[in-house]
């Protein structure tokens, strides 16, 4: 088990699948980040989101809302639904 999920999964009780799919969402923002060439402080401008708190949910550590997500694939120009995909 990761550092972090070891962590995550002792302060915050979040089950293994639950932190599965934390990762693999941040895992899939940083692919779609890298094909549109798109750097983590322009997102971070559209987002009007502290640098540290968007790393923390592209590294599968924060619970992120579903409203956050939205404005997360708006600010990389992609349907929601294709963030979801992975």
């Amino acid at each position: 088990m990761s550092p972090i999920k070891k962590v995550l999964r002792e302060r915050i009780h979040w089950k293994d699948d639950q932190l599965q799919l934390l990762i693999q969402l941040g895992e899939k923002i940083i692919q779609i980040k890298k094909e549109k060439n798109i750097s983590s402080k322009m997102i971070c401008e559209k987002l009007e989101m502290d640098k540290s708190n968007y790393r923390r949910i592209e590294r599968g550590q924060s619970n992120v809302s579903i409203l956050l997500l939205l404005r997360k694939s708006e600010a990389l120009s992609i349907p929601l639904e294709e963030l979801l995909k992975f």
